[in-house]
């Protein structure tokens, strides 16, 4: 990059900060992916910023970073490869190469196993929310790149389960994001992209928002949606979990009667030990043990068999 271009970035991103009234250890903090000392190479012009720090820089200091970059640019246009990306003045056009789109691919289902196996539900959420900001930048909505798109829809589902794993704290705007997971969604249906289950993930999510913001309804209706275009095993024990979830504390036994039915009929015909398999009969094992305690005990025991089973 142009030493006077990378001048031209430090003066830009100082005078947004000062703007706010934030110190540079208070942006770095915000930021989680510099230092308070790389702020300030970048601000003195030593230090060219990478586009991604560029991005989450411009975020906090609630700035466009195309228009950063355009305003840096040199009279005869400004034309630089920042970690991969090509931006060109004139329409600011960017293309994600494929070796970096692999590597985010990889970073979300690495965030996910963490989530998963070490309980990192904080770190893996921080983690979401930085490649989503990265992948809402990058998606040009002129130009609509499915796989981008497929890589947003990823990171969403990551960001609504490490959301809703936390409880309470994040809800609304984690409503935010699943309305946005389901209509990215939609959108990827229409095209003929994304995986069989993509409506219903989006959905079964949509429903567990719904349902830690005490909306029964509006959770159900997401929770049927879920199950109609549901296409593996994995997306239908998630939406029965759910569903369960809703009804073992009705008023209305006859209701949990028939929720306990439709889903004891489901499980009985499954064979994959998965974990989902072991959240559902768990489930049935609470709900059950309102109506029927005996058969909440064969569930219980069938719920470890397949963590057993599951994690061997």
């Amino acid at each position: 990059m142009d030493d006077q271009v990378i001048r031209r970035l430090g003066m830009q991103l100082r005078a947004l900060r000062e703007q706010l009234g934030l110190s540079k250890e208070e942006a770095a903090r915000r930021v989680k992916i510099i230092t308070a000392e790389s702020v300030r190479k970048m601000e003195e012009g030593r230090l060219g910023p990478k586009w991604y720090t560029l991005v989450a820089l411009a975020a906090i200091y609630g700035a466009n970073a195309f228009e950063i970059a355009r305003r840096c640019g040199s009279e005869a246009g400004y034309l630089a490869k920042v970690e991969g990306y090509l931006i060109d003045e004139s329409s600011l056009a960017h293309r994600l190469p494929a070796t970096r789109t692999s590597n985010l691919r990889a970073d979300i289902d690495h965030c996910r196993k963490m989530m998963d196996h070490h309980g990192m539900v904080a770190w893996a959420r921080e983690r979401g929310e930085q490649i989503i900001l990265f992948l809402e930048t990058e998606q040009d909505p002129d130009s609509w790149d499915p796989q981008l798109s497929g890589l947003l829809f990823r990171a969403y589902d990551l960001l609504v389960d490490a959301n809703t794993r936390s409880g309470a704290a994040h809800l609304q705007s984690t409503l935010t994001i699943a309305l946005r997971m389901k209509a990215l969604a939609e959108r990827l249906v229409d095209i003929g992209g994304g995986s069989p289950d993509i409506l219903a993930t989006a959905h079964y999510r949509l429903a567990d928002v719904y349902a830690l913001l005490k909306q029964p309804e509006k959770s159900l209706i997401q929770v049927r949606e879920a199950l109609s275009r549901a296409k593996t095993a994995h997306a239908r024990c998630e939406a029965y979990r759910i569903l369960l979830h809703l009804h073992r504390e009705a008023e209305d036994l006859s209701a949990l009667r028939d929720v306990v039915r439709e889903v004891e009929r489901y499980v009985a015909g499954l064979h994959g030990f998965s974990h989902g398999e072991a959240c559902v009969r768990q489930g049935l094992a609470i709900a059950l043990s309102r109506i029927d305690p005996p058969r909440a005990l064969r569930q219980i025991e069938e719920a470890l068999r397949d963590y057993q089973r599951a994690h061997t």
